[in-house]
């Protein structure tokens, strides 16, 4: 009888980004071979190729859109999944906002290993972004959530998340082991989390399959073409772009395409005005 791990993911693949998409790699080409899987979701219609390799569940606490609500709904619900925890033999836990139940895991089971694994920096601000040369802290989690939204009051308010995050620090304590996405980012965690050095590991996460297509020539044009498709977000650098599209165009005769799902009128004339 194989080991029984059971894995909690707010989101699971084709939902989300790289992080559900790694965890949903890791399930089935990992995971899978060595452990008899059990996945508890919030998403409702999972990649169906990974019901061959796991138990699916959907819990629908995890649909809850703000993290302190999604936290006050697992833990009032917990008995719901008290069953499969346990009868674990290890939990792991992919997902950001999911990282308080393993203070419920531990509590319903204490002989389960409990397993983190990081894809960001959730340990050390509610906005899971850490800013280059700043402490993290809930100034930093009022730039981010200002920079992103362009509310005030949003921000304000994220502020004070800042301190209710500081429940993922006890949850890492209690955690067996922490997973970090790069040597980098367990450097920084590490750093301002000193509990974590002894239990990290770095693992990159893998690749995902590449189908297999025609090669597709492109004859290239006189003039320069810049393309940009990171949208409109703050922590992707839209600032900085905007900035430096300004210097490239007026020193170069080049076309930028900029491909934009969210942005204020300001942001847009600028980009309408610039490329």
């Amino acid at each position: 009888m194989k080991p029984r791990i059971l894995a909690f993911a707010k989101l699971f693949w084709p939902e989300g980004g790289g992080a559900e998409l790694a965890t949903y790699l890791i399930v089935k080409n990992i995971l899978s071979k060595y452990f008899d899987v059990t996945i508890v979701s919030g998403t409702r219609n999972p990649e169906l190729d990974i019901l061959k390799h796991a138990r699916y569940i959907h819990w629908s606490a995890l649909e809850a859109r703000y993290k302190p609500i999604e936290w006050i709904k697992t833990f009032t619900s917990i008995s719901w999944i008290r069953n499969l925890v346990e009868k674990a033999d290890t939990v792991y836990i992919p997902s950001h906002t999911l990282i308080p139940i393993a203070i419920a895991v531990k509590a319903l089971n204490p002989r389960t290993k409990v397993v983190l694994h990081l894809h960001n920096y959730q340990l050390l601000t509610y906005t899971s972004i850490v800013l280059a040369n700043r402490k993290p802290d809930a100034a930093t989690d009022i730039i981010v959530e200002l920079g992103e939204h362009k509310s005030l009051l949003r921000a304000l308010i994220t502020g004070f998340g800042h301190y209710i995050n500081y429940i993922n620090r006890l949850a890492t304590i209690l955690a067996d082991k922490v997973i970090c996405a790069s040597h980098k980012q367990c450097e920084i965690i590490s750093r301002h989390i000193p509990e974590v050095r002894n239990k990290a590991e770095v693992i990159y996460n893998p690749p995902p399959p590449i189908p297999n297509q025609p090669t597709i020539s492109k004859r290239l044009s006189e003039e320069p073409i810049l393309v940009y498709a990171g949208g409109a977000s703050y922590i992707k650098g839209f600032q900085i772009l905007l900035k430096a599209l300004a210097k490239i165009l007026r020193k170069y005769e080049a076309k930028a395409y900029v491909i934009l799902r969210k942005a204020s009128p300001r942001e847009k004339a600028f980009v309408n005005e610039t490329s």
